[in-house]
């Protein structure tokens, strides 16, 4: 239905009549003086992400000049609350806020009240009050929501996502940063959308998904060159060398960084300048240059002190403090990393909570003070196990999906929009080209017949479709509800599993100086290894059970806590003693006697070293035992040819191999996944020779910086490809 020209003429003269009304009656009021106050305050407003200084004299005279003319000034009120909490100025901000509030309650505007709950979060936001700074941002999202001002709800769901994403509940800020990308997007908003971009490769970066936060990274970074906003450049390059530090590019890393670090000295930003100094140091220390990586920390911990910032200042503590560590000057290292830790204590930022905890008790333990040490080691796994429960990466690969998908349906609706408006536009045209020949009563019926019609099959169409999406949505709940019972029973086995194995502490008892590479091809793994001590003897022993995933798992666990019986129960340490007694309980176990079709079983390295003879016992089922001499020469003991369980005879016996060592040996006993590995260029296996040449190529590092090689060597070789199997390297060296 169309409305005639005369009416359109009608309607145009009642708005220009209503608008002249209101005109004159703001000039009544307050004539110039309105008319003043809203330019101060549109000067405050431009002035406060440049210089709050200025921001505040134009806010003072703004608010002057309402108060002489007695009216209600909501935005100047507004900006004041605003430009004191940038400068952290809570005291001073707060009867702002008040003021703001009882002018919006007083005018019952949806968004005047939107913006003063929002300022209320932003207010408990820089109190560190996680609860009510969430109570007042969802009261202004849902105001905002109501109202449908997609500006102001682009501003909530920010707020909303950087609550949440400072306090390390990544899910929620993932998903609210999604929405505000969505709409800013919509609109065509660059400042908005930049922040999004950030925002969300920040979140995706921290659930070590990377390759989708590089491309939001450089996402934003093509946004910020349309605005050259210098602070945007800034971001942009804190975060891309963040991220390249991340995937040990050192290169690309120093160069964002520098280039990060030399802005925020030119636009004399201390809170900016911190930042990108603490990950300046950080890639120094990784170099091991700790002369100079000390030098930044006091720097940024100075600039800390002085903007008194201490997210940042306890970072840099504890960043000081490694380095001490490092360079064994322990009582310094502890005071700062106590410091660090103290900040903290009210925040509950898991995360830091966690890496602290363990600072301190590496710190405690490598001074000696082992009490001390295993006490901040179960706050360390404490505070761990609490950062694995609050993040659930199904659910947010759930949403990176549904943002992608979302995406296309919005491409597909805008090109539907655009068409349904060229169709319209043209019938448009068409009856005013036909609106002279027909009579205005066959144009009446027409309509009146096609708009019943089509009343009549929208209402068909709507019930067959909501029928539909019911029976879809009760679908996909279900689906949901059964994958997170699934996701959640295999992630607590992994906590179960994680418990069972030896710890660091455990290994470092028994050994000075080893590596172990464990990559697990599922979340559980049927690659298990195990270790206990008794006077100067040390056992140890690494097994690849039937399978992988879960029931690769319930076999290593059966492995383990048999192994454990037979050591503590019935002390027994003679390796073929040990794996004679092990087949036959598996065996008695699984109920693999008589016509039993069962192969599930093991294979399994064993040994004993007596330290004290400097001897090593070897007996083996299926899995061999490298030695590794000073002068490069390579030694392998083979394994009796077969496994642990399965069709092996029940009181089978295992050859020993007594090995006399000497000063530099390195041993190493390891799974089949390593070997098996498919990749490459040709798509092959590593092979069993690839693997025993890399073993003698990296012998001369380091261990750890050998389970570093090692691993990098796997990585590239399987490339792209999933892994075969899961993999266990055990190696230690005779000191």
């Amino acid at each position: 239905m169309f409305v005639s020209l005369p009416k359109i003429k009608t309607l145009i003269l009642l708005t220009f009549v209503v608008i002249s009304g209101v005109l004159c009656a703001q000039s009544t009021k307050g004539g110039l003086d309105t008319t003043q106050i809203r330019i101060l305050n549109e000067k405050t407003k431009n002035c406060i992400d440049s210089n709050n200084d200025s921001a505040l004299i134009y806010n003072r005279q703004s608010l002057a000049l309402s108060q002489k003319i007695n009216i209600s000034n909501f935005e100047a009120y507004s900006h004041k609350a605003f430009i004191f909490i940038r400068k952290k100025r809570y005291d001073e901000a707060l009867p702002a806020i008040q003021q703001a509030v009882k002018i919006s309650n007083e005018s019952k505007s949806a968004k005047e009240q939107g913006k003063a709950n929002y300022l209320y979060a932003l207010w408990y936001e820089g109190k560190n009050d996680l609860h009510n700074s969430l109570k007042y941002a969802e009261l202004a999202l849902k105001i905002r929501e109501k109202a449908g001002d997609t500006m102001q709800l682009i501003n909530s769901l920010s707020q909303l996502g950087r609550i949440y994403k400072e306090n390390s509940k990544l899910t929620e800020g993932l998903n609210f940063f999604l929405r505000s990308a969505r709409l800013a997007e919509q609109i065509g908003d660059s400042g908005h959308i930049f922040s999004s971009y950030i925002n969300l490769g920040t979140l995706y970066q921290k659930t070590n998904d990377n390759k989708k936060a590089m491309e939001f990274y450089y996402k934003a970074l093509e946004i910020n060159k349309r605005d050259n906003d210098t602070n945007g450049y800034a971001i942009c390059y804190l975060k891309l060398g963040s991220l390249w530090t991340t995937e040990k590019n050192y290169d690309s890393a120093s160069y964002y960084i520098q280039k990060c670090v030399d802005l925020h000295r030119i636009r004399g930003d201390k809170a900016g300048l911190c930042s990108s100094l603490t990950k300046l140091a950080g890639i120094l220390f990784i170099k091991e240059q700790y002369n100079e990586a000390i030098k930044i920390y006091d720097e940024e911990i100075q600039l800390a002190r002085e903007i008194e910032d201490m997210q940042f200042l306890k970072w840099g503590l504890s960043g000081k403090a490694k380095i001490l560590m490092k360079t064994k000057k322990y009582p310094e290292a502890l005071k700062l990393a106590k410091e660090s830790a103290e900040i903290d204590d009210h925040k509950l930022d898991y995360s830091f909570i966690s890496s602290t905890n363990k600072l301190i008790s590496d710190i405690y333990y490598a001074s000696g003070d082992f009490k001390n040490a295993y006490t901040h080691h179960v706050l360390y796994k404490a505070a761990l196990d609490t950062i694995l429960a609050q993040n659930d990466v199904k659910k947010q690969t759930e949403l990176k999906l549904s943002y992608e998908f979302d995406q296309v349906q919005e491409k597909q609706k805008e090109e539907a929009l655009a068409k349904e408006i060229e169709n319209n536009i043209r019938m448009e045209s068409e009856k005013k080209q036909r609106y002279f020949l027909w009579a205005l009563l066959g144009l009446a019926l027409v309509i009146v017949v096609i708009a019943v019609k089509s009343y009549i099959n929208k209402r068909k169409s709507n019930f067959l479709l909501e029928k539909k999406n019911v029976q879809l949505d009760s679908q996909r709940k279900l689906l949901e509800e059964k994958n997170k019972e699934i996701s959640d029973s295999i992630n607590y086995a992994k906590h179960i599993q994680t418990a069972c194995l030896p710890d660091k502490p455990q290994l470092d008892a028994c050994f000075d100086d080893y590596y172990l590479l464990f990559k697990p091809r599922d979340v559980v793994s049927g690659d298990f290894f195990w270790t206990a001590q008794v006077d100067n003897k040390v056992m140890l022993a690494v097994a690849d059970c039937t399978g992988h995933g879960v029931p690769g798992a319930i076999m290593s666990m059966i492995g383990s806590i048999l192994l454990n019986e037979t050591f503590h129960v019935k002390s027994m340490y003679s390796p073929e003693k040990v794996l004679k007694e092990l087949n036959r309980v598996v065996k008695l176990t699984l109920k693999q006697e008589g016509d039993s079709t069962s192969k599930d079983g093991m294979d399994i390295a064993f040994c004993m070293w007596d330290k004290e003879l400097n001897q090593l016992f070897y007996s083996g089922a299926n899995r061999p035992l490298y030695i590794i001499k000073n002068d490069g020469q390579f030694i392998e003991y083979k394994a009796t040819k077969l496994p642990i369980g399965g069709t092996t005879a029940l009181l089978q016996d295992y050859d020993l191999n007594v090995i006399q060592l000497d000063k530099g040996d390195r041993i190493v006993i390891s799974t089949d996944g390593f070997a098996d590995q498919f990749g490459g260029n040709k798509l092959k296996k590593i092979n069993t020779k690839k693997f025993k040449e890399k073993l003698v190529d990296i012998t001369a590092s380091p261990s750890e910086v050998q389970k570093q090689k090692l691993g990098e060597y796997f990585d590239n070789w399987k490339g792209h490809l999933e892994q075969t199997d899961d993999v266990l390297v055990f190696s230690f060296k005779i000191s």
